[in-house]
């Protein structure tokens, strides 16, 4: 009798137990990976960064190394766990990798890339199936968890913005003049550039006055740093009255966000657009001032926002960018290009606003322009020419900052002058959210309340020049609280109570809403 052996069953996949579930077979991570360098830096900075601002770098990215793990697929044994794993390593080396190395040369970020990618390709030839089921389940976990992480800061980011939440003040009739409000950032009072700086301002502020300006020699911001005081400034009142300090949004005292809220849609814009004029809105290349919900128009240089340049420049490939990496920059800097963006930006500004002064709309005009001068970098010289870095630093930071006042001066003169020329009725303000950060502060650590009576004068004491044809005698000692109150009570009828002037700093960064007031020390 012939004994017939059983055939052997079938052998399983060696990899076989280990291919169970979606998280050992579909590797998904490759796409979060791609999307989380971006997804980092928004919740980092959520309360300053516009959606629209950062859903780019999020997305592209993402659809990036999907496209990247399908070719790749085709090379590696048709495996797409074997080409997203190699796709995630090399997405989130190239970039964040820029975080590390900081900005290196072309040919070592070429060699890198290409060494570090040819070494992932051997590698993921040869790894077992095994390996490979469990390093996806891994890896699939890590990015669901690093992506989810990201979230609740940048949840709340995306709802509410320009929701029109801003006071609209009751109006009756008023003049039909534009109104223009030029706001040069860090612009010291007069007395300032005296005293610390050595410059006599005189012959520019005289000009001023007969151009019909009334000049507030004695004028103070009501608060030390742009966020606080042109939120105070745009909504016509004090912090603790329009914001809730007890507030889950105040309450931790490092969030900016209940301060750029009310920057970015404002009682200011939204009362002269209900009183009929057209609100031009020129903000700054700084995201909270860039653009207004509040603004019928928002223009802005065609630059890359504050986000796009932080997010680029932590990549590998900040090598190909231009950056100033030149001896003296700091990290700031070398990140965001700062100098030459300030240069641009700059010149943009007062180009376009010096066309904007040409124009003959066919409604009023309320034109906002945040300037960014004479806030440092030091990038002008007193004719408007390029200051490089070795200049600048050959030079004092006094010489700098005056050589920057001296081109501002000259710019706004001309603009006034033409301003006038097309409307002699013009109302214009010409006010600065603070004044230079003084040699003593040194980062955001700075105790504003310790901090000594000069720090104080040289940080609170600013520029504000009114022209405001009919309008009442300003007091010299005015605070930029009580500059909107008058403005619109004077051109749109308003009856705006003038609030008793306050100063109020706060102890450093981490307590922006801890609001000590020292008016006493600065009459």
């Amino acid at each position: 009798m012939t004994t017939t052996a059983a055939a052997p069953e079938p052998e399983a996949p060696a990899d076989a137990a280990d291919d169970r579930g979606l998280l050992a077979r579909i590797p998904f991570h490759a796409l979060l990976l791609g999307a989380w360098p971006a997804l980092v830096l928004w919740s980092s900075n959520a309360s300053e960064v516009r959606p629209a601002e950062a859903w780019p770098f999020v997305w592209i990215p993402a659809v990036v190394t999907l496209v990247a793990t399908i070719a790749l697929t085709l090379v590696l044994r048709r495996d797409p766990r074997r080409a997203a794993l190699v796709v995630s390593v090399l997405a989130v080396g190239t970039l964040m990798g820029g975080r590390v190395v900081g900005v290196p040369g072309r040919v070592q970020v070429v060699v890198a890339v290409t060494v570090a990618g040819a070494g992932l390709l051997v590698l993921a030839r040869r790894i077992a199936p095994t390996t490979v089921a469990a390093a996806t389940r891994i890896v699939n976990v890590m990015a669901f968890v690093l992506v989810l992480l990201t979230l609740p800061a940048i949840v709340p980011s995306l709802s509410g913005e320009g929701a029109g939440a801003a006071e609209v003040l009751a109006a009756d009739g008023g003049s039909r003049a534009d109104i223009w409000y030029l706001i040069p950032d860090r612009y010291p009072r007069a007395d300032t550039l005296d005293d610390v700086f050595d410059f006599d301002n005189t012959p520019f502020l005289d000009g001023l006055e007969a151009r019909g300006f009334d000049i507030g020699t004695e004028a103070l911001a009501n608060y030390p740093k742009t966020a606080h005081s042109l939120a105070s400034t745009w909504n016509l009142d004090y912090l603790d009255d329009l914001i809730d300090l007890d507030a889950e949004a105040a309450a931790d005292g490092s969030d900016w966000g209940a301060l750029y809220a009310l920057l970015r849609d404002h009682t200011l814009g939204r009362t002269l657009q209900a009183a009929g004029y057209q609100y031009t809105h020129m903000g700054t290349w700084w995201s909270p001032t860039a653009q207004s919900a509040s603004a019928d128009r928002n223009l802005r240089l065609d630059a890359r926002s504050e986000f796009e340049g932080v997010f680029v420049t932590a990549t590998v490939w900040s090598s190909f960018i231009d950056v100033d990496t030149t001896p003296g920059a700091t990290t700031a800097e070398i990140r965001e290009g700062w100098s030459d963006l300030s240069f641009a930006y700059t010149n943009y500004q007062l180009d376009t606003l010096d066309d904007l002064a040409t124009q003959s709309p066919s409604r009023p005009r309320f034109i906002l322009a945040h300037i960014t001068q004479p806030h440092e970098p030091y990038v002008f010289d007193r004719d408007g020419s390029r200051v490089t870095r070795e200049e600048a630093a050959d030079r004092t930071r006094e010489d700098n900052l005056v050589r920057q006042v001296e081109n501002l001066n000259r710019r706004m003169t001309a603009l006034v002058d033409t301003i006038l020329a097309n409307d002699p009725d013009a109302v214009i303000v010409i006010q600065s959210d603070e004044g230079p950060h003084p040699e003593a502060r040194s980062g955001p650590s700075y105790d504003w309340v310790e901090g000594s009576d000069a720090a104080l004068r040289e940080k609170l004491q600013i520029i504000s020049a009114i022209r405001l044809p009919g309008g009442p005698d300003l007091p010299d000692d005015r605070t930029s609280v009580n500059t909107w109150r008058w403005v619109l009570n004077t051109t749109i009828g308003t009856d705006l109570e003038i609030l008793p002037d306050r100063i109020e700093v706060f102890p450093g960064e981490d307590s922006l809403y801890t609001l000590v007031d020292v008016t006493a020390r600065l009459r």
